[in-house]
């Protein structure tokens, strides 16, 4: 989940709500690599949609959502991860920004014994960005099997 804040600075705050799905391959001790899909819906968009009456209402919605493939390196230093993905939208109605974007992030693995060897729940902090232009900061939350 994140908030992105609209002109002017203190304006209004908007939630973006994210969820994204990835295969990865560890190729060493201290590296992985990862691709999947993303999928965002965008109550800021929704808003302006509404605003403008840019779409039909019944699309108005679907409209508000985009959807992207990335895919992504991460450093793991113990029970962190260090990680960079590019991504590109493959469904991007409103277009906000740019075809591509990088996101930055930090993970953290919480070891919880009972979950299994393989299972870890995971807490995190992203930044996407437009080439230079940051887009927003998350936070996440997941698990990795």
């Amino acid at each position: 989940m994140a908030a992105i804040e609209r002109r002017p600075p203190g304006g209004p705050k908007y939630p973006v709500y994210i969820g994204s799905a990835f295969v990865s391959w560890k190729t060493g001790h201290t590296n992985r690599l990862f691709a999947g899909t993303t999928v965002e819906y965008r109550t800021g968009t929704y808003d302006f949609v509404v605003i403008q009456e840019i779409f039909e209402p019944d699309n108005r919605r679907i409209k508000s959502y985009n959807a992207s493939v990335f895919f992504g390196d991460e450093l793991l230093v113990g029970d962190v991860g260090l990680s960079g993905r590019i991504g590109y939208y493959i469904y991007n109605p409103i277009l906000q920004g740019a075809n591509i974007y990088a996101k930055l992030g930090i993970t953290y693995y919480v070891p919880l014994p009972f979950l299994g060897q393989h299972t870890q729940y995971t807490v995190g902090i992203n930044l996407k960005s437009h080439y230079a232009v940051a887009d927003y900061i998350s936070l996440s939350t997941g698990f990795a099997f």
